[in-house]
């Protein structure tokens, strides 16, 4: 462009003495053509400078032209990746969440005359899952147990116990995904979890043993052996050592008691001489704690709730003050 503005001054310059010289054509004769020559030639390099430009110029407009397509190119290239990606992760969130497996149960047990004990269960177990069934005698604190195999939702075991005495007797089916000595088959696993972790439990209870290990347990207790008669004998005998044990540890302030389960909630009456009122406030609150205690300690073994509490009564059967569970964290 440089060289195309001298070119162009060159025109101005020879022009104006084109002017000059035919003006004044006797005193300078025929220089007009020479400057006539000069202007024509000047107008035609501007022509060429301007039309096309130099070598350096052409370089540096192909070099933009270059750099303008590349990134075209390149988003090409780049276009069909962000679309898959796009696709997967869509084929991500179409995948369903595994769900969990529920569980439940429900034991039965007959007691045969020959005191043999069948216990069926009947669960939603898949079948092919190994449950064990488990007898425990509270008397003597012995156990039996055989693992058996679901079927059509059922699975059975008969125990045979040897000299058991009187007693009641708890029930447990429980499902290990894994144990000791043996494993569910993987078709099981796939769907309650290699350790347990996919099961909830419907009834009974999942028992969480960390990320390792977990099962499922339901329990049936206070079944009577060798028949439910039994229970009744073992209440009233149970009763009879709590207060022949708390007439002694409260040198005769107890005089009866009463164990009791009042809508979920275990309720245990104490009748207590009417020399209690003859304490000041102060000794009766420490009377009543130290009560608590000894008949908590003498009861709790038949309290099955997780509501308790205790009622203090007197001779005339007139109320007197409440021992609470939270009472014990005082």
């Amino acid at each position: 462009m440089a060289v195309a503005a001298f070119f162009v001054f060159i025109f101005c310059v020879s022009f104006i003495a084109t002017i000059i010289f035919l003006i004044r054509k006797k005193k300078y004769g025929k220089r007009y053509l020479k400057s006539l020559a000069i202007m024509v030639a000047s107008i035609i390099l501007v022509m060429v400078f301007i039309e096309v430009p130099p070598k350096e110029q052409a370089t540096e407009v192909a070099k933009e032209i270059k750099e303008e397509v590349k990134p075209v190119e390149i988003q090409e290239k780049v276009e069909p990746a962000k679309i898959d990606e796009e696709e997967k992760s869509i084929k991500v969130v179409e995948q369903p969440k595994p769900l969990p497996s529920i569980i439940k149960g429900e034991i039965n047990t007959v007691i045969a005359k020959n005191k043999s004990i069948t216990v069926t269960f009947e669960t939603n177990l898949k079948n092919g899952a190994i449950v064990e069934l488990t007898v425990a005698h509270e008397e003597s604190a012995d156990e039996l147990n055989k693992r058996v195999t679901v079927k059509d939702g059922k699975a059975q075991a008969v125990f045979s116990p040897k000299n058991w005495k009187e007693s009641t007797l708890t029930i447990f089916a429980t499902f290990y995904p894994e144990w000791t000595d043996y494993k569910q088959s993987k078709e099981l696993l796939d769907i309650y979890g290699e350790h347990g972790e996919k099961i909830i439990a419907y009834n009974g209870e999942k028992i969480e043993g960390g990320a390792d290990f977990n099962y499922w347990m339901l329990e049936k207790n206070n079944i009577g052996y060798p028949d439910d008669s039994v229970i009744a004998k073992i209440e009233e005998k149970k009763n009879k050592d709590s207060i022949k044990y708390l007439k002694e540890q409260t040198k005769g302030i107890v005089l009866e008691t009463e164990i009791q389960v009042i809508d979920n909630e275990t309720i245990i009456t104490v009748m207590v001489v009417n020399a209690w009122h003859d304490t000041n406030k102060a000794d009766q609150k420490k009377l009543k704690n130290n009560l608590g205690l000894i008949i908590y300690a003498a009861y709790a073994s038949q309290i099955k709730t997780k509501s308790w509490k205790i009622i203090f009564i007197d001779e005339n059967a007139d109320y007197i003050d409440t021992f609470f569970q939270w009472d014990l964290k005082q």
